[in-house]
């Protein structure tokens, strides 16, 4: 059996636009691993100009007009579909891990399937994440909307009585062991969740932010699941350290996050985390990369300028801050 398949859901057109470049570099770090990518819409003929491109690295499955014929509420009920993704071709390998579509992902050792078979052993689950605990604001217009349409107003008065309420969430960045996990997330239970996506009534949203979150829901659905989940840790930069798969707390990018790029204030957000020795190393492979690699450049010219301003955005922070320092 093999190791490792990589999937995501990607819906919207802007964002087949990192298609290319997710896919270059998965296959470029991890030839050995099978990307199957699954799309709402069919993908643009620009985009698959590119992708041919691509396909001088190695195989990748692309299934167009996933759910094509739904309309989902908001953003985050389409980001929601990622967790309930099935294909035959799953059962071919040991995990599958759901990638980010605007991650740029580079080699690492150990491997990304032995980082997270590791952290599985580690937390006791048959997958590899974290929990994020966050204080909400009871008062909020959102909140109190939420909760008094789908628990009615008496649940916004017990809210209001509590001192503090809080969302959970596990990361966008889940690993799955796939024997194990999909022996609780059957095709019957997968069915029953993307129903309630559709018809816009999920459980749980007492603890979601702004009445529904993506990552809250993978909580509540594992949680319901009765798989466990892992315990609350601190959170902090050294989760994104791919060097720590034997903490409990281990949430790597493995790669860059160009979503940090897309304007001036994720890069101020996150600028000491771009600052740690894991992201310098990837930022000098990024650019060793472009410098070197003849199918890369190629692929990086043929990007749409929406996606160059982000690599744009990061070359100016690694002048600044990072060739500086050197």
């Amino acid at each position: 059996m093999k190791d490792l398949c990589l999937t995501t859901y990607v819906f919207g057109e802007k964002y087949q636009n990192y298609l290319p470049h997710l896919l270059f570099s998965l296959l470029n770090a991890y030839p050995e691993y099978l990307p199957v990518i699954f799309i709402k819409e069919k993908i643009k003929y620009n985009i698959a100009q590119q992708l041919e491109l691509v396909r001088q690295l190695g195989d990748f499955v692309i299934i167009e007009n996933h759910h094509k014929e739904y309309e989902f509420l908001t953003v985050q009920y389409g980001k929601a579909v990622r967790w309930l993704l099935y294909s035959d071709i799953f059962e071919e390998f040991q995990s599958v891990y759901c990638v980010d579509i605007d991650i740029f992902y580079f080699r690492e050792e150990p491997t990304l399937f032995e980082q997270h078979m590791k952290h599985c052993v580690k937390i006791n689950l048959p997958y590899s994440n974290i929990i994020r605990k966050n204080e909400l604001k009871k008062w909020s217009p959102q909140h109190n909307y939420f909760l008094n349409k789908y628990y009615g107003f008496s649940k916004v008065v017990q809210s209001a009585i509590k001192k503090k309420i809080y969302s959970y969430q596990l990361s966008g960045l889940h690993f799955m062991k796939t024997d194990e996990y999909f022996k609780y997330f059957t095709k019957e239970y997968r069915r029953t969740l993307f129903e309630e996506i559709i018809i816009n009534k999920c459980p749980g949203f007492i603890n979601h932010k702004n009445g529904f979150n993506n990552e809250s829901y993978l909580f509540d659905i594992i949680n319901r699941s009765g798989m466990g989940l892992p315990p609350i840790v601190e959170k902090g930069p050294y989760m994104l350290d791919y060097h720590n798969y034997n903490l409990i707390g281990f949430r790597p990018h493995h790669g860059i996050h160009l979503g940090i790029f897309r304007a001036d204030y994720g890069v101020d957000l996150f600028h000491d985390t771009l600052l740690k020795d894991f992201y310098i190393e990837y930022m000098n492979s990024f650019f060793d990369l472009l410098k070197t690699n003849l199918l890369y450049k190629k692929l990086y010219n043929l990007s749409s300028p929406w996606i160059k301003d982000q690599f744009v955005r990061m070359k100016v922070f690694y002048d600044k801050h990072v060739l500086k320092d050197n």
